[in-house]
């Protein structure tokens, strides 16, 4: 098992600016953390980590290009609080598909996407959930 790297100071992300008075059409709470985030298309496998994250998709950097609408398919270790207080991390499988691909603002030859999960067990939809609302400051 892996190191787990957590934000200590995860932050709620704000909508984007779609223009004054338009509603927030996202569904999902995301957060700023990395998390490992593994991603294969029909080329490669990628490890990276996620920069952001909610129960409908993530967004990350990664070191080639991946056309908007690949399919890919994803691996995600996501750290849980069991009944005992103890943190464990579980391995999330799903598919996904990327949305969108822009070449990174902070290093050459890298590429930011946000990837949408399309296919993914309930289960693992609802413990992302349960991990994006561990790391929500109170209140």
């Amino acid at each position: 098992m892996g190191i787990i790297l957590r934000n200590p100071n995860p932050q709620k992300m704000p909508p984007e600016d779609a223009g004054a008075g338009a509603p927030d059409r996202r569904r999902h709470i995301r957060i700023l953390n990395r998390l490992p985030f593994k991603l294969a298309d029909s080329l490669s496998v990628i490890a990276t980590q996620t920069i952001n994250i909610s129960a409908s998709g993530a967004y990350c950097e990664i070191d080639r290009y991946i056309a908007p609408m690949a399919k890919v398919n994803i691996t995600l270790l996501v750290p849980l609080r069991q009944k005992s207080n103890k943190i464990s991390s579980k391995t999330l499988r799903m598919e996904g598909v990327v949305v969108r691909t822009e070449k990174s603002r902070n290093s050459e030859g890298r590429y930011s996407i946000a990837v949408f999960f399309t296919r993914a067990k309930e289960s693992d939809l609802k413990n992302i959930r349960l991990y994006v609302e561990s790391q929500l400051p109170p209140g």
